[in-house]
């Protein structure tokens, strides 16, 4: 995956979460392998995706890439996100607590809404309901 740092490198600076591959996103993979047969033919959001690791097995089980929209909200760790989906899926800047991505996609109903590690900021937890809250809805299109 490009773009990963150690831990070690961001111990006592979280600027930057996104580079870097925590203990929560291997639990997500392994929960998502095991449920895929589940999972398949949802539509699927990732919030926070940073590297891209759970969008990558995520992908593996998909239909169509149209299914999936793999998200972060820094531009730095999109750049390497990007990169590392080797265009199987769909990769978007998506800051939460706004209803429209700075890419200009509005945010639609989706089945399936997931993250790991997301929630190192107490003043990020508030957005990030309202963004889940929001893409959970019916679409208003």
């Amino acid at each position: 995956i490009q773009g990963f740092a150690s831990k070690t490198v961001l111990a006592g600076d979280l600027q930057n979460t996104g580079l870097t591959l925590w203990n929560g996103s291997n639990a997500l993979c392994d929960y998502l392998l095991d449920h895929r047969d589940e999972l398949k033919g949802k539509k699927m959001l990732e919030l926070g995706a940073g590297l891209g690791l759970c969008s990558i097995v995520t992908s593996t089980f998909l239909d169509h890439k149209d299914d999936f929209l793999s998200t972060d909200g820094d531009w730095e760790v999109l750049e390497l996100l990007r990169r590392n989906s080797d265009d199987c899926f769909h990769v978007q800047q998506l800051r939460w607590g706004e209803e429209e991505s700075s890419a200009g996609g509005r945010l639609g109903h989706y089945d399936v809404v997931f993250g790991s590690d997301l929630t190192y900021c107490p003043a990020a937890i508030q957005p990030l309901f309202f963004t889940i809250a929001q893409c959970m809805s019916p679409s208003r299109d």
